[in-house]
């Protein structure tokens, strides 16, 4: 398949920050379906990574205002019964 390098605008990285790890030379013959760029992915797995520990921090935190909010459950219904216990 021959692409005329009028047909060709430009290509765009699909992410800000994405490095080009390889790429064919320009004018070279390929064949459908080989690859005419590769990018490098090691930006994007630090960026998961990231997100990961982040998603386990907000977890983490979560749990702690549950806990806390049961703690401060148990406290409210033993001041209650306390309470009718008075009356």
């Amino acid at each position: 398949m021959h692409i005329d390098r009028s047909d060709v605008k430009g290509l765009n990285a699909i992410c800000p920050n994405q490095q080009v790890d390889w790429k064919c030379r320009d004018g070279q013959a390929v064949a459908c379906g080989e690859p005419i760029i590769i990018f490098d992915t090691a930006y994007l797995k630090r960026r998961l990574e990231l997100r990961r520990l982040q998603l386990e921090v907000a977890e983490a935190r979560a749990r702690r205002e549950d806990l806390a909010l049961e703690i401060e459950m148990a406290e409210l219904e033993t001041e209650r019964a306390t309470l009718l216990g008075d009356l």
